[in-house]
Formats: structure tokens, sequence, C-alpha cells
């Protein structure tokens, strides 16, 4: 399962700067076939894996590196596994 979308696009030295102050930086908006509206689409940098885009989760608009949420899910996922083998 993949949650994050694309690789983000080439930011501008404005953008560089806010993603340094704000640890996110807004890169336009997202949209799927039947949506009546958008999400907004982020920039954010992730301490292991780099840059990501993302759209905010949940009431407080968290964003969430897709990969590290994927290796928390395989992870629990041998979690469970071994859990259940013991």
């Amino acid at each position: 399962m993949t949650r994050g979308l694309l690789a983000p696009p080439p930011l501008t030295r404005l953008q560089r700067l806010v993603l340094r102050v704000r640890g996110r930086v807004k890169v336009g908006e997202y949209t799927r076939p039947g949506w009546k509206g958008y999400l907004p689409l982020y920039a954010a940098r992730c301490g292991e894996h780099g840059l990501f885009l993302d759209t905010p989760h949940g009431w407080r608009g968290e964003l969430e590196c897709p990969r590290c949420f994927e290796d928390r899910l395989l992870a629990e996922a041998i979690a469970e596994l071994v859990g259940a083998g013991g």
C-alpha cells in the first residue's frame, strides 16, 4: 500500500526557505476523479528518506513520509506474525 504521491517537484528558493523554517511547504493541490474539492499538497523532509509529497492527515494535518509509513506497517505485520507463532 503506497500512501505517498509522486516525487516532489523542483522547489523555488522561497519554497526551500519555507520548508526549512516551517518543515513543510505547499506545492499545489491534489484531487481525484469524482472528488468535488481539492486537498493541499505539501513537500516535507524526512530525516531518513529525504523529500516527500503528502496531503495532511487527521484533524491535526500531519504529514507522514510514505516510506516510513510502509516500514512501520511492515514492522507491525512482522511483529503480529511472530506473536501469533509463539
